[in-house]
């Protein structure tokens, strides 16, 4: 390449200069968070950067676009991520809940390991503990780590525990005094490769805690029960699975067969959020005084997931619409 170049005083000049030699082109760093992509296999990568530069081209069209391309671009990034999400998973067998009914509503028959179930517990004496702590016994005999019990409120009860099987000296105790000491004792409690799973009733969890939460059970494999009010059902979640207990008073019409002598209590169990599983899906389930279990599908009646939180977010509406019904 050349260039003239002429003073007020002095003749045109002539410059040359060397030809600019072709740069390889320079792939663009993953950005913050994207450890998945590095850890993925490369087809994997190569789909979902593909398919992000075919949207970046057409970005100035993306407003003409009809909703239904859109809609395939965005189910087609779905499927991409989720050959991603499945790729840094260990291949490792499923965690059983402990109760075969609810095993039959996951995908797996279990809890992948390394995730958070979350725990709705409505009303008071719900059953959720009690389930909970039912799939933390079996995360014990699956791997034979210990388990971490996080009690702030001081209402754990180590008897019953080893009664539900969980052996005495498979139970760390750990009682934090303020919010900060419960964040940090769940998150270095699951990220313990040692530890088979976190017990822990948790209220009000920021999002960032909850994702601290997520990644920390991620990296230790370990599998966090994590008990929440009814207030949580309309906060966002991390949790793999999420499910909402309610106890049940059974009416007095209600079939000889869903009732025996010894029974205990009924619980009503829905399943909100699994991936991969159907939400919505629920069932009865009887618990006697020997912790016995009886599957028994809730009535067709039964509210859905959309109306129960209503329900929740509006209590006192919801009986007095039920006390209407009744009259």
């Amino acid at each position: 390449m050349s260039v003239q170049l002429q003073l007020w005083d002095e003749p045109a000049k002539t410059l040359a200069f060397p030809e600019r030699k072709a740069q390889p082109p320079v792939e663009p760093p993953l950005a913050a968070g994207s450890a998945e992509l590095a850890a993925a296999p490369p087809d994997a990568k190569t789909d979902v950067f593909s398919t992000l530069q075919s949207c970046s081209k057409n970005g100035e069209q993306d407003e003409c676009q009809p909703p239904a391309a859109k809609a395939d671009v965005l189910s087609s990034l779905r499927k991409q991520l989720r050959r991603v999400e499945a790729a840094r998973r260990p291949e490792s067998q499923a965690i059983s809940s402990g109760i075969e009914p609810l095993d039959a509503l996951l995908p797996q028959a279990g809890y992948p390991p390394g995730s958070l179930v979350e725990w709705i517990d409505v009303g008071h004496a719900g059953g959720a503990a009690w389930l909970s702590l039912t799939g933390a016994v079996a995360a014990h005999r699956h791997t034979g780590g210990k388990v971490v019990i996080v009690d702030t409120e001081r209402t754990f009860y180590p008897p019953a525990a080893i009664a539900a099987g969980l052996p005495a000296d498979a139970i760390v105790l750990l009682q934090p005094k303020s919010r900060e000491d419960l964040i940090w004792s769940l998150d270095q409690s699951l990220r313990c490769s040692a530890v088979a799973a976190v017990w822990g009733r948790i209220g009000n969890l920021q999002d960032n805690d909850a994702r601290r939460l997520q990644l920390a059970a991620e990296t230790g494999a370990t599998l966090g029960m994590l008990l929440r009010p009814a207030t949580a059902i309309r906060q966002t979640s991390w949790a793999e699975v999420r499910w909402l207990v309610r106890g049940v008073v059974p009416r007095s019409a209600a079939p000889t067969s869903i009732l025996t002598a010894n029974s205990d209590r009924l619980l009503a169990v829905r399943l909100l959020r699994a991936r991969g599983a159907t939400a919505g899906q629920q069932l009865m389930l009887q618990i006697d005084q020997q912790s016995r279990i009886v599957r028994k599908e809730l009535p067709r009646e039964s509210k859905s997931a959309q109306h129960l939180a209503a329900e929740l977010a509006h209590p006192k509406t919801a009986r007095r619409q039920q006390s209407a019904r009744r009259a």
